[in-house]
């Protein structure tokens, strides 16, 4: 719960700025206590930006749920900023991805190869050659 004295001082001056609202100081206090149970779960940063923002824009004293509507608008836009500030920078394109899938089942491939002719010997390689290697690791017919 916020301290009534804060909120209290906010109240205060919407008083100031909304005199035809009439309000005495018990009136206040009164809100105040009220204002405080009703925007505890805002910081009073949060509280005072929405009080300036109604300021701004409402030519009548505000309920607590005017400030609580505004408090959660500023809620929510900052913790869409937070959540656009946590996304990764900037990935790449459908087309940039598939060049570097290309280029990396290319490697693979080539990996590949080279394995299977390790181990099978080269197919490619003339038969000639084949056999002069089997006979310098020697292996005779």
């Amino acid at each position: 719960m916020h301290n009534p004295d804060f909120m209290l001082q906010l109240l205060v001056n919407l008083a100031l700025h909304y005199p035809q609202a009439g309000r005495t100081p018990a009136q206040l206090q009164i809100l105040a206590e009220d204002w405080a149970e009703d925007l505890a779960e805002f910081s009073p940063g949060t509280v005072e930006k929405a009080v300036k923002r109604y300021r701004r824009e409402s030519p009548y004293f505000p309920t607590v749920a005017d400030i609580w509507a505004r408090c959660d608008e500023l809620r929510r836009g900052e913790t869409a900023l937070a959540d656009a500030l946590a996304l990764p920078g900037r990935t790449l394109t459908r087309e940039e991805q598939r060049m570097l899938n290309g280029e990396w089942c290319a490697k693979i491939l080539a990996l590949w190869d080279k394995m299977d002719a390790r181990k099978q010997g080269r197919l490619d390689t003339p038969l000639d050659e084949q056999l002069a290697n089997l006979r310098a690791l020697g292996v005779e017919q």
